[in-house]
Order: C-alpha cells, then structure tokens, then sequence
C-alpha cells in the first residue's frame, strides 16, 4: 500500500512541476509588454526553465525531422514520399522563429520586472553577468512607517 501511496504522490508532484511550469511560461508571455511590475525570483526561474525546455523539445523534433527525411531518402523514395517531413519540419523552424523573437521581448520584460522586484534599476540590465547576480536575489521587502 506505501509503494502506491508513494506513486500517487510522486505523480501528483510531476504534475504539479509541470503546471507550473506551463503556467509561468504562459503567463510569462502575457506580460510580455509589463516592463513596470514585478516578478518573484521563483517565476523568473520557472520561466527560464521551462523555455529552454521548450527549445530543447523543439529542436528534438526538427532533429527527428532531419533523420526521418534523410532515411526516406536513403531508402530512395520518391520526393513526394518525404514532403510530410518536410512540412511538419517547416512547422517546427516557424515556431523555433517565432519563439526566438519573442522570447526577445519576454526575456527583456521579465528580467527588468525581477530587477526592479530585488530594488535595483533596469538599468542593470546592461551590465553583463552581475544582472544574472542580483536575479538571485531574493524579494526586496518595502518598509512602510507600519513595519519600523
């Protein structure tokens, strides 16, 4: 009985990671244009990963694509027999593009939300590597006449 205990709980944690993760990713990609509010070093990181995660399963398939397209060609099959590879390939470089230049807007807008969440300027944005530095920073806590 402990060993399917075990395995409701750990699936129900795969679950929730992945939720998370998807959530952060969509809700990363709504505020894509919120350069004035904040966001909290767990979401920062969430976002991060779950982007490259997306990237990597991304490139995995147009890497599929690529075998399945040379092996169809390998095998001397007419041209017409790899044309559905080629244009589930041509579907996953279009999202690969769009991703790339929106994940320009995305990455600038959240990473100047984190800053601005630890109390330093946007302007730190431009400074290379200690930017990524003060992202790891945690929440700073205002202090209002009410907390002194």
């Amino acid at each position: 009985m402990k060993i399917f205990a075990w395995l409701r709980l750990n699936s129900l944690d795969h679950m929730r990671l992945e939720l998370i993760l998807i959530t952060s990713f969509a809700e990363a990609w709504k505020r894509a244009f919120d350069f004035k509010g904040k966001t909290t070093r767990r979401k920062f990181w969430y976002y991060i990963l779950s982007s490259n995660l997306f990237v990597f399963l991304l490139n995995l398939a147009i890497s599929f694509c690529s075998f399945f397209h040379e092996l169809f060609r390998g095998l001397g099959a007419p041209w017409f027999a790899t044309l559905p590879v080629d244009v589930l390939t041509a579907v996953f470089v279009f999202v690969v593009l769009i991703h790339f230049f929106g994940t320009f807007i995305v990455a600038t807008s959240i990473f100047i939300r984190r800053l601005r969440d630890t109390g330093k300027s946007w302007f730190w944005f431009f400074v290379p590597l200690w930017n990524i530095y003060l992202c790891t920073k945690p929440t700073r806590k205002l202090i209002t006449e009410n907390n002194t």
